[in-house]
């Protein structure tokens, strides 16, 4: 038996020095694709994970990351798709009643993301001549802007004692 496992050890060691070499020598683009279970977006803490598929961190990362103008409909459609999967990251994140602070920071980030691609939105319809789509578009830019208002005056700060600050500007100079 400990005859058999120096073996399996040996061609163990002789197998990973050989692709070591190999790589080494030739690059990686001949090698053997692995996958690693639970890392990078499968098991992402980002709000709505997996709603946007495996190469994307949620629905609305999909639709920005995959947006085309196309007609006047088509490009409005995204437009209203891209809102309502913003809201319902929203919609997530007031699930246990409390937006939390990693919450917060995500959804501002995703509102500049979407916020940016309905302005571009908007532009491209005004370009198809479909102002009346496009007013519709900036009207969602707007209602997008009050939340993040309503967001920001609902923030609650921490209050910090006048001493703890004359410490901690004695500590952090």
């Amino acid at each position: 038996m400990v005859e058999d496992l120096t073996k399996a050890f040996v061609r163990e060691i002789g197998r990973n020095y050989g692709k070591a070499v190999s790589n080494h020598l030739l690059g990686d683009a001949h090698s053997t694709p692995y996958r690693r279970v639970g890392s990078n977006r499968a098991t992402n803490t980002h709000l709505g994970a997996g709603s946007g598929g495996r190469n994307y961190d949620n629905l609305l990362d999909k639709l920005i990351t995959t947006f085309v103008i196309k007609g006047k409909l088509a490009t409005f459609n995204s437009a209203q798709n891209i809102y309502m999967a913003y809201f319902q990251l929203v919609k997530e994140a007031k699930t246990d009643g409390l937006i939390d602070a990693q919450e917060t920071i995500y959804l501002i980030q995703q509102y500049y993301r979407a916020i940016s691609k309905l302005d571009e939105i908007s532009k491209a319809l005004i370009e198809l001549d479909a102002n009346d789509k496009s007013q519709l578009v900036i009207e969602k830019i707007i209602s997008m802007n009050e939340f993040i208002k309503s967001l920001d005056e609902n923030l609650k700060y921490a209050k910090i004692e006048e001493n703890k600050i004359d410490s901690f500007s004695k500590v952090f100079g």
